[in-house]
């Protein structure tokens, strides 16, 4: 079967890797948790991807975006997902909470596997703005607090 575009509602979780990738096992890749979703569909779909429960117990379904891929002997860069609004504003720079609604919009295609995957395109139709936790006073965000090793 052919390349077909698919778009997923439901929740997000953990949404940092979307524009920041990760790195496993020498694969860089952007990733997104969605939960909160449509399994009858998610099963139409066919993705080779098994959900896993979390610690509040919600399934969590992971997509990915390779960074770059070799395709037909031929390295092509994809780079991070691409993160909107409704409105198609960017939101690469904004802090995604969990639980922010979206839609995220992935392609499928047959591999000798079974169907891979590769999200292009997260819309966040409900955002839950993430709030890093207070820092102690005199430390700067991202610094360590080196009294706690003394």
């Amino acid at each position: 079967m052919a390349t077909q575009v698919h778009k997923l509602k439901g929740k997000l979780k953990w949404a940092k890797n979307l524009t920041q990738p990760d790195e496993f096992r020498g694969s860089t890749n952007y990733k997104v948790n969605i939960y909160d979703i449509n399994e009858e569909e998610w099963k139409k779909i066919g993705v080779q991807t098994r959900p896993r429960e979390d610690k509040e117990g919600d399934k969590l379904y992971l997509l990915k975006r390779p960074d770059s891929k070799v395709i037909n002997k031929e390295l092509v860069q994809f780079g991070p997902i691409a993160v909107v609004d409704t409105d198609g504003n960017d939101l690469s720079d904004t802090l995604i909470g969990n639980g922010s609604e979206a839609v995220v919009e992935f392609i499928t295609y047959d591999t000798s596997m079974g169907k891979g995957h590769r999200v292009n395109k997260v819309t966040v139709t409900n955002l839950i703005e993430y709030t890093p936790p207070a820092t102690p006073e005199g430390i700067p965000a991202g610094e360590i607090d080196a009294s706690v090793f003394e």
